[in-house]
């Protein structure tokens, strides 16, 4: 028999995106994961689409960093005082 070594991981997603992924995995029948693999393998294979890959990524990064650093500040006055 085939062992197939995994490895558990919660990945936080943004919550429509979530929602659109999982529709579309019921859909067709495949589990969010093995999606996620696929995806992954098809972008290591497809070096042409990287870049563009890439650049959604780091301005996605950027987004909830902003959003990340806001919430940090504002619970630190809520916490502290202004």
């Amino acid at each position: 028999s085939m062992d197939l070594k995994t490895k558990q991981s919660t990945v936080r997603l943004e919550q429509q995106l979530s929602q659109r992924l999982s529709q579309l995995c019921l859909q067709q029948q495949v589990s969010r994961e093995v999606f996620l693999e696929s995806l992954f393998l098809y972008y290591e294979h497809h070096k042409s689409m990287q870049p563009k890959v890439l650049q959604e990524a780091r301005k996605r990064d950027r987004q909830r960093q902003k959003i990340a650093n806001y919430r940090r500040a504002k619970s630190m006055i809520e916490r502290f005082g202004s």
